[in-house]
């Protein structure tokens, strides 16, 4: 199956988001991870963390199902939006962009128009 949809220059702006809200969570993940009192924390930001990095490798395989980056972006919006803290909120743009990318231009399987009303 090919991705016949997704031009090339939409993937390369999903991975430059998606290492961009990495490169920005990894630091405050280090420094989480040494406090006893954010160390729950930082486990959860490592579940993202996780996500964002299977995203980078779908997107990164020339013969990937790319498509299928928009579940693991999603996830890791989402984790990081539910976290609420200041100092990921450039980590959750660029995982908001990075999803936007893939998801917004995935195409339908319902095969239909839309329906007026």
């Amino acid at each position: 199956m090919t991705n016949a949809g997704l031009e090339r220059s939409r993937r390369i702006e999903a991975i430059r988001h998606a290492s961009g809200a990495l490169d920005r969570a990894s630091p405050v993940h280090h420094k989480w991870i040494l406090n006893v009192a954010t160390r729950p924390a930082a486990a959860e930001l490592k579940l993202a963390m996780n996500q964002l990095e299977k995203a980078l490798t779908i997107l990164r395989d020339n013969d990937g199902m790319h498509w299928d980056a928009a579940t693991p972006l999603e996830y890791a919006a989402q984790a990081l939006y539910r976290m609420g803290s200041s100092e990921l909120a450039e980590a959750l743009q660029h995982a908001n962009l990075a999803n936007a990318e893939i998801a917004e231009h995935r195409p339908t399987n319902s095969g239909g128009g839309s329906v007026r009303t």
